[in-house]
């Protein structure tokens, strides 16, 4: 067996290992979604992905287009080929991926459509979709349709018409990490910026700290097309002098689009549970 050949079927031992299938399910068109696996979540995908990078010394350019198995292949195969590196079979044994998720719930899933195209995308599920939308004639656009696609803002673009977006989040706050030194921990660092690492490691209950701030970059991202390519660390959550939270964009591209917006937050937090629920609201110039 070749090294290329030895790492596939390792990253098969993987996947079965950390989602709990048999390899005999594993193939090409396997979905990363709630439908195809159990307990996932956009956090568990997130822990998934940061196990892996470390397991094969790579980084993963765009999380978000990982929609399959192929997908995660070949991104795997691309990110060892752009760091000059060839697969090397078993550098590192099944027991050093600490993936330290037990058999803990998920709350929440993966919206498999904040991803890039594909052949290989699974159908959309079906159920109503709700839009609120806010322009100057008529008044108030509430729409109830059945089809998830519909309806659509107008053709001339996101930087010209008046709108509000909704984005809300939820997680399971013992999903997250229990860890000394938050600082050394590469989920945390790859998925958030050293300002939020510092002012969650100062809390007694960091955990709770960064629940809450994931959800806000989860939700940000349910806010519509023009922030589903962002990059966690691209959205940061600070607070002010009397600690209310806001969120920075780090992303010109965004910020130029966005225009004169209004991006708005609220975090709430349990015991166990964190949540966060994001308000955009866009208007023309």
């Amino acid at each position: 067996m070749n090294a290329k050949a030895a790492e596939e079927l390792e990253l098969d031992e993987l996947v079965a290992q950390f989602w709990k299938i048999d390899r005999s399910e594993i193939h090409d068109g396997l979905a990363f979604d709630s439908t195809h696996l159990r307990a996932m979540s956009s956090l568990r995908f997130y822990r998934f992905l940061v196990a892996l990078e470390d397991h094969f010394g790579v980084k993963l350019n765009d999380p978000a287009s990982i929609i399959t198995y192929g997908v995660l292949r070949a991104a795997i195969a691309a990110a060892r080929v752009q760091a000059g590196d060839s697969p090397q079979a078993g550098a590192v044994g099944l027991g050093a991926v600490g993936w330290g998720l037990g058999n803990q719930k998920a709350v929440g899933s993966r919206q498999s459509a904040v991803c890039s195209p594909s052949s290989a995308q699974p159908e959309p599920v079906e159920g109503p979709a709700l839009i609120l939308s806010l322009s100057k004639d008529p008044p108030l656009i509430l729409s109830l349709s059945k089809d998830p696609a519909s309806p659509q803002p107008p053709a001339h673009g996101p930087t010209s018409w008046d709108g509000i977006s909704i984005g809300h989040d939820i997680e399971a706050i013992a999903n997250f990490p229990d860890v000394q030194g938050a600082s050394l921990d590469s989920f945390y660092t790859r998925y958030f910026t050293p300002a939020e690492i510092a002012r969650c490691a100062q809390s007694s209950n960091p955990r709770q700290h960064f629940a809450a701030r994931f959800c806000a970059k989860e939700a940000l991202r349910k806010c519509g097309a023009l922030f589903r390519e962002l990059a966690l660390t691209d959205i940061e959550v600070v607070n002010d002098a009397a600690g209310s939270p806001s969120i920075v964009i780090h992303d010109e591209r965004t910020n130029q689009l966005l225009g004169p917006s209004a991006v708005l937050l609220t975090l709430s937090h349990t015991d166990t549970l964190a949540s966060a629920m994001v308000l955009v609201v866009r208007s023309a110039p």
